[in-house]
């Protein structure tokens, strides 16, 4: 059975803006959150990487786009991965139908919509999508098993010695560059820092996947203290105002390696520095955490919780930790304009944060509605393309 229906990412693709509130309200009343309504069918394909949909609803019959041209992009993008795509059509004749099959569909929905049978569909295939993850999960694990067992771990593409070798030539001064994302004041629109975000050569993994690839053979705080290095030595492009962000996790900043980046002020030019602690893994040692930031804080550095709401142990975190900053995950900033529980606990942590004398920004915020109600209840910074997407330094002057 499905484990997280609310947190599936479906993209819905209708020009009809009649047809996507109706959606929307449909499969938010049953309980799926993380839903993106789209009318540009194009803007929707750009924001592929981003959005990472399991599922897809798409209307084929739009003016200003080829909805079976949109299905191919899908398909190429998804690049043989398990993406079902519900094609919604007013005309259900045959040859429509098995066209539309013939390019990558999954499956149909006839205009107007029965409710109950959509949301039937919505859920049935992401359970099958979940299925095949596992599938592929265990199949790789068997053959990951298999491999150690005969021995063949050797330097050929994907094994551990060529990550090493891949990670090392970044080491050593390879492909390595920093994006910079503002964060703005929603109520004035002024940029109050910025995050600095690693990005690695073109055609090569993304970039959750090179520190993933990094913590698998112990290469992860080097490659996290050399893209904190190469963000501190960009810093000096920017625009004198605001702190920077830099991406750290508990076993990096334990470490200790960190004050010597973050606390180079022949770079940083007095900016201050906020250590981005991310919340996607356990903390097994809140004092040893606190302890090795205590130095940083002491120098001016600022502590910021990023994603809260979507990893390990939120509130333990910011119960033990008492960040500066606090960062709300894209998944609660989703739909908030719309949804009374997302504002409840958006207000309550903000609640929280001006208790303990901190600020709440909002991540992934991309319309205006969510920037609005963002800001109504109490939250003073946002980040997201709404307010300005990442590039490097320079194009922030």
């Amino acid at each position: 059975m499905l484990q997280d229906f609310a947190a599936a990412s479906v993209l819905v693709v209708d020009d009809e803006a009649a047809d996507l509130a109706l959606l929307g309200r449909l499969l938010t009343r049953r309980g799926l959150h993380n839903l993106h309504l789209e009318q540009d069918a194009r803007r929707a394909l750009c924001r592929l990487d981003d959005l990472a949909p399991d599922l897809v609803l798409l209307d084929l019959e739009m003016p200003w786009a080829d909805g079976l041209a949109v299905l191919d992009g899908l398909r190429r993008w998804a690049a043989g991965a398990y993406l079902p795509v519900v094609v919604l059509t007013s005309d259900p004749t045959a040859p429509v139908l098995e066209t539309a099959l013939a390019r990558g569909a999954t499956d149909f929905v006839t205009k107007p919509f029965n409710g109950t049978e959509i949301v039937l569909r919505v859920r049935n295939l992401l359970e099958t999508g979940e299925l095949h993850r596992t599938l592929h999960q265990h199949l790789g694990d068997a053959d990951a098993g298999l491999e150690r067992e005969v021995g063949m771990r050797g330097g050929g593409p994907g094994s551990d010695v060529d990550t090493r070798e891949r990670i090392g030539a970044v080491l050593s001064g390879g492909d390595l560059s920093t994006v910079f994302q503002p964060v703005v004041d929603l109520t004035d629109s002024a940029v109050v820092g910025y995050e600095a975000l690693a990005r690695f050569a073109p055609g090569t993994p993304d970039t959750a996947t090179w520190f993933s690839q990094a913590e698998d053979v112990g290469l992860a705080t080097d490659l996290e203290l050399a893209a904190a290095h190469h963000a501190v030595s960009q810093t000096s492009h920017l625009p004198r105002r605001g702190f920077v962000a830099l991406n750290v996790s508990p076993a990096t900043l334990v470490g200790g390696r960190l004050r010597e980046v973050a606390l180079d002020p022949g770079t940083l030019r007095g900016a201050p520095v906020v250590v981005e602690l991310t919340e996607h893994v356990p903390v097994s040692d809140y004092d040893a955490l606190a302890a090795a930031f205590a130095p940083l804080r002491e120098a001016g550095a600022l502590l910021a919780l990023d994603d809260t709401g979507a990893g390990f142990a939120g509130l333990r975190h910011l119960l033990h930790l008492q960040p500066d900053i606090i960062k709300l995950d894209i998944s609660l900033v989703t739909g908030i304009e719309a949804d009374p529980a997302r504002r409840a606990l958006a207000a309550a942590l903000v609640a929280f944060a001006d208790d303990i004398g901190a600020q709440v920004v909002a991540e992934g915020v991309e319309t205006p509605a969510q920037a609005e109600a963002l800001a109504g209840l109490g939250v003073r910074w946002g980040q997201g393309w709404l307010l300005g997407r990442p590039a490097p330094a320079s194009a922030w002057h």
